[in-house]
C-alpha cells in the first residue's frame, strides 16, 4: 500500500510539473479572479499521505474540508485512514499573501501564477493519535500549496501538494510523524453575507 501511496505522489509531483510548464503564459489577470464574488470559499480535497519514517501508524488517505474567509483565512478538518484507528485533524488555514499582494497591487496579471502563489499557506491544529493503545492528542503544524489545473472560472480545480509535522507528547517518550501529502482540490464560493456589499447612496 505504501508504494501506491509514493505512486500518487510522484504522479501528482510530475503532473504538476507539466502544468508549470504549460501554464506559464497562462491568460492575462486581475488579481482578483473572481474572489470577492463570495465571501467564503470551501475546498474539498481527496489526498494520499505517506510519512516515510514516523512514529505513528502510516496513513493512506486523507480526505479535507477547508472554509476560508475571502479565501485568506479559515479553519480545517481533515481524516486520516489507513491505520488501525482513523485520526481526526482540525486547525487553522492561513493564506495570507492574496489579500496582502492585492492592497499592495504586486499582482502579476498571470492566473496561474497568482493563484499558485496565493495558495500557500500555514496549518496549525490539533489531532487525535493513538500510542500504546490510547488516544491522545497532538500538535499539527502544516504547509502547502494548490497547483492549478482548471482555473478559468469556479469551481477551481488544482493538485494539493502539503507537508505535515505531528506531535505527541507520551508520558514515557514523544512521538512524531513528517508526512508528504498528494490529491487534488476542488475550490468553490458561497455568498453568505459576512461581507456585507455597500448599499447605493443617494444624493441628499
Amino acid at each position: 500500500m505504501r508504494w501506491a501511496v509514493l505512486f500518487v505522489l510522484l504522479f501528482a509531483s510530475s503532473v504538476a510539473t507539466l502544468f508549470v510548464a504549460s501554464k506559464a503564459h497562462a491568460q492575462d489577470g486581475d488579481g482578483l479572479y473572481d474572489r470577492f464574488d463570495n465571501d467564503v470559499w470551501f475546498s474539498l480535497t481527496a489526498a494520499a499521505s505517506s510519512a516515510p519514517s514516523n512514529d505513528f501508524n502510516t496513513t493512506t488517505f486523507a480526505p479535507e474540508l477547508r472554509a476560508r474567509y475571502l479565501d485568506s483565512a479559515g479553519v480545517f478538518l481533515a481524516m486520516n485512514f489507513g491505520s488501525d484507528t482513523p485520526r481526526v485533524l482540525g486547525g487553522i488555514d492561513l493564506r495570507p499573501i492574496f489579500l496582502g499582494r492585492f492592497l499592495k497591487n504586486l499582482s502579476l496579471h498571470r492566473a496561474f501564477w497568482d493563484l499558485l502563489i496565493d495558495s500557500i499557506g500555514l496549518d496549525v491544529g490539533i489531532s487525535t493519535i493513538t500510542i500504546n493503545n490510547q488516544t491522545r492528542a497532538a500538535l499539527v503544524v502544516g504547509t502547502g500549496l494548490d497547483i492549478p489545473v482548471l482555473f478559468d472560472g469556479y469551481p477551481r480545480l488544482s493538485i494539493r501538494l502539503g507537508l505535515r509535522y505531528t506531535r505527541a507528547d507520551a508520558p514515557s517518550a514523544i512521538a512524531t510523524e513528517l508526512a508528504l501529502q498528494a490529491g487534488l482540490t476542488l475550490t468553490f464560493g458561497a455568498d453568505t453575507g459576512l461581507a456585507a456589499r455597500e448599499g447605493p447612496r443617494t444624493r441628499r
